[in-house]
């Protein structure tokens, strides 16, 4: 081989000179001598299909002695060798002006020759895995480039090595994509290592076909003792249903990503909470696969758990505090009605102990005269006059029970709401002169002085007449009642605004005591009268309660009527100097009055003003 090699050499390069110096002639068989020329292209023949060979192949042939310099015998020429190191052979070859150690990048050079040195010297059986190098060259535009040297070692008959054949390649493109994706791989693999959620990738039926190195961490297992099992046997039986059925139905659905919450469990046999990101992975060939990125939300989980614990127990507190809150509302509830009912109970005893006064003391005095007069007990001259008083007293007696009932029966009406009150302009000259011939007659039994002042230009309000003279008869008995002997009562009307008209009623009696002043509206309440003789007046008046009749109705009566003709009392006074009521009533407005006809209690048509 050696032998045929070098002949072979010697005849390139016999070749190459005769190439160099006849590259314009044609190659044919020369006029001159024909014979010798036939001989000659037959010879050259084999050179030329090999040289065509050669320069066709992808790469740069070479051949190199097998000594310390390594040094070349035989390139290729063409444009793969300047345009993979930008010399020519004649740079390698003649001028020897650049050596392959000097294309060979500096830091890859001591790495191939100590290769070359090994296998020459290991006489390692030819195989192209064992005798193939890559490394860099410098080109001469100072270029880096990647290239594969496949070579063998040509022996002589004693087998050692005395020549290196072989072809060299361009692989930058190659190695530099195999870098690329090196880089990348091992990016992804740093990401995988190093990521604290869990990454797996499942095929469509939920086994595992790839885990993150994070599973050892997240559940204890080494990532390939779980390929190829099923997804589902990491998990409880409770929650399988919601992935298999859901997450992955959605998923093949056409869904691209889901997100879910649930149970794994740990190598230890503890359920694991991972919040999980489903995505669909589109392969071909073949069914799509799942991609999923689980996090560790045990302690999340464990927290929300403990807030809930916490906000029932919270839960629990309130619905405790407030169970106690509304029963010590319901206990004081309970208390306030009990003690209405017993002041109920007693304002019920008392208003029967009154009634039957009331009731009682009139009858009694009727039922006295009713006898005198039935049994003939007057005799003489004065006979006709005594019965004339006693006839007088029976007809008084009688008005009192009236009255009586009356108001009984105006608070019961009134607070079943079927007092039915007249809406129309009424005249308070009129209601106030009513009361006046009412009431003058007690005033005088009295020797009191009842004032009565109304303005000549007081317009009219808005109500009911027989009612406003109840409301004022009942506030100026009171003041008559409870003003002693010789006193005064003095009632005044006047403007209080521009759509408004007061009535004062005011008297030099006893007044109200500050605690009674709250209550003095009550259904019921007559007070409790002061024992000092000095304040009454009178020592008479301070002997009972029961000495002033009434059955404590008249206020409560009065109040309920004034404020449903839209109108409002008002009370100053000072306890041992009188009191004075303030009446305010609104004036007439036909566009707010209902000019109602009904006429419930059947008062005068002359207190009213037609309009």
């Amino acid at each position: 081989m050696l032998r045929d090699w070098r002949g072979a050499s010697r005849q390139w390069g016999g070749a190459e000179a005769m190439t160099s110096t006849t590259r314009t002639h044609e190659d044919t068989p020369s006029d001159d001598c024909p014979e010798q020329g036939r001989v000659e292209h037959r010879l050259r023949e084999p050179e030329r299909f090999l040289r065509r060979l050669i320069s066709n192949l992808p790469g740069i042939v070479y051949r190199c002695a097998a000594d310390d310099g390594w040094a070349l015998e035989f390139v290729s020429d063409g444009v793969e060798l300047s345009t993979l190191i930008g010399y020519s052979d004649k740079n390698l070859l003649e001028s020897r002006l650049v050596t392959w150690d000097d294309v060979m990048h500096p830091e890859d050079r001591d790495f191939v020759r100590g290769e070359l040195r090994r296998l020459a010297a290991s006489h390692v059986p030819f195989s192209i895995a064992a005798h193939s190098l890559s490394y860099r060259v410098v080109t001469a535009t100072n270029q880096v480039t990647y290239v594969r040297d496949r070579f063998r070692f040509v022996d002589d008959e004693a087998g050692r090595a005395v020549a290196l054949e072989g072809v060299i390649t361009d692989v930058t493109e190659q190695t530099l994509a195999e870098m690329r994706a090196r880089e990348s791989e091992g990016h992804y693999r740093l990401l995988a290592e190093n990521i604290h959620d869990l990454v797996c990738l499942h095929d469509s039926a939920g086994q595992f076909l790839f885990l993150s190195p994070s599973c050892e961490r997240v559940l204890g297992f080494d990532p390939t003792d779980l390929i190829g099992t099923s997804l589902y046997a990491l998990m409880p039986p409770d929650d399988v249903p919601a992935i298999r059925d859901g997450v992955f139905v959605r998923l093949r659905a056409g869904e691209p990503a889901v997100m879910s919450e649930h149970r794994m469990r740990h190598q230890s046999g503890q359920d694991v909470w991972v919040e999980t990101l489903w995505q669909r992975i589109v392969t071909a060939p073949g069914p799509p696969h799942v991609l999923t990125s689980s996090r560790d939300i045990t302690r999340r989980k464990i927290a929300e758990g403990e807030r809930a614990d916490m906000e029932q127990e919270r839960a629990a507190r309130r619905a405790a505090e407030e169970a106690r809150a509304t029963a010590e509302a319901a206990l004081a509830e309970a208390e306030v009605s009990r003690a209405e009912a017993v002041q109920a109970n007693r304002a019920k005893d008392e208003f029967l102990q009154m009634v039957s006064h009331e009731f009682r003391t009139p009858l009694s005095t009727i039922k006295t005269a009713t006898h005198i007069l039935l049994h003939g007990l007057l005799e003489g001259r004065e006979a006709e006059d005594e019965r004339r008083t006693l006839l007088e007293t029976i007809a008084s007696e009688c008005d009192r029970q009236s009255d009586l009932i009356v108001n009984l029966t105006d608070v019961s009406r009134l607070e079943e709401g079927s007092v039915d009150l007249r809406h129309e302009p009424v005249l308070l000259a009129g209601v106030l002169a009513a009361c006046d011939r009412i009431d003058r007659k007690a005033a005088q039994a009295r020797a009191q002085t009842l004032t009565v002042d109304v303005r000549d230009d007081l317009p009219a309000v808005g109500g009911d007449a027989k009612a406003l003279r109840r409301v004022f008869c009942t506030i100026i008995g009171n003041a008559l009642k409870y003003t002693p002997a010789g006193g005064g009562i003095e009632v005044r009307a006047a403007r209080a605004a521009p759509d408004e008209v007061v009535v004062h009623v005011t008297d030099n009696g006893r007044g109200i005591r500050p605690a009674d002043l709250p209550y003095i509206f009550d259904k019921f309440y007559r007070g409790r009268r002061s024992r000092d003789p000095a304040i009454d007046g009178t020592s008479d008046d301070a002997a009972s309660v029961t000495e002033i009749p009434g059955a404590g109705l008249g206020l409560y009566r009065a109040k309920r009527l004034v404020h449903a003709l839209d109108g409002r009392i008002e009370v100053t006074t000072a306890e041992g100097r009188g009191s004075r009521f303030s009446v305010y009533l609104p004036c007439w407005d036909g566009a707010r009055h209902r000019d109602d006809d009904v006429d419930e209690y059947g008062f005068e048509q002359s207190d009213r003003v037609d309009e």
